[in-house]
């Protein structure tokens, strides 16, 4: 191979085309997969969506991060972080942030659509089954299984979310302050994590970076 040449970067895990950056600040770790149409988008959400029994959450994780690599993982943490604070449902907004990102407004529209569109549809049918066969034995024991699922795939991806973020005392402090405000005390989300994001960008100003 001519010295002038380099070998282009791998395709990502699903065998697509290389990754590509967005116009996003510099020093930002990004693994992106190339830019999706809002059909894509669409597709995309709604098959997420679909699949989510238990939690769509985890499953989205999953495939924008781990499979598709449209995220990173830090990225992913921020903006299920700033999700949270937003309102309505978490999982809408996160999806709205995500399609705004990869084709604008449009893009914005058509994975929130995905995300809700399709499953509300399936749930109107759901329902009607569940009215006429809910209390049977076999129904209630599905249904158990389900929520263990559930719990596994939650634990899942918060334990590859801790694994990106940085493994700072500072970090797990905040960490800690977190759970305890939340878990334990039963403190308003919105509130703690307004309140310990303003002293954490306060902290932040220390150019040490605090103790590691």
């Amino acid at each position: 191979m001519p010295l002038d040449q380099t070998p282009p970067p791998p395709p990502d895990s699903d065998g697509g085309e290389p990754s590509t950056r967005l116009g996003l600040p510099d020093g930002v770790p990004l693994t992106m997969s190339p830019p999706i149409s809002p059909g894509r988008l669409f597709l995309l959400f709604s098959s997420l969506a679909m699949i989510g029994f238990g939690g769509v959450l985890p499953w989205v994780h999953r495939s924008l991060v781990d499979r598709r690599r449209i995220l990173t993982q830090a990225e992913f943490a921020e903006i299920f972080a700033f999700s949270q604070l937003l309102p309505g449902p978490t999982i809408c907004n996160l999806a709205i942030i995500v399609g705004y990102r990869r084709c604008g407004l449009a893009g914005g529209l058509a994975a929130l659509s995905g995300m809700v569109v399709p499953p509300a549809i399936g749930v109107l049918g759901i329902a009607v089954l569940y009215d006429r066969y809910g209390g049977t034995g076999l129904v209630s024991d599905v249904l158990r299984g389900m929520s263990v699922v559930a719990v596994a795939l939650i634990c899942s991806m918060a334990i590859k979310m801790a694994r990106a973020m940085p493994r700072t005392l500072r970090a797990g402090v905040f960490a800690l302050a977190m759970f305890a405000a939340i878990a334990l005390l039963k403190w308003p989300l919105v509130a703690v994590m307004l309140g310990l994001g303003t002293f954490a960008v306060v902290v932040q100003k220390n150019p040490d970076g605090g103790a590691r």
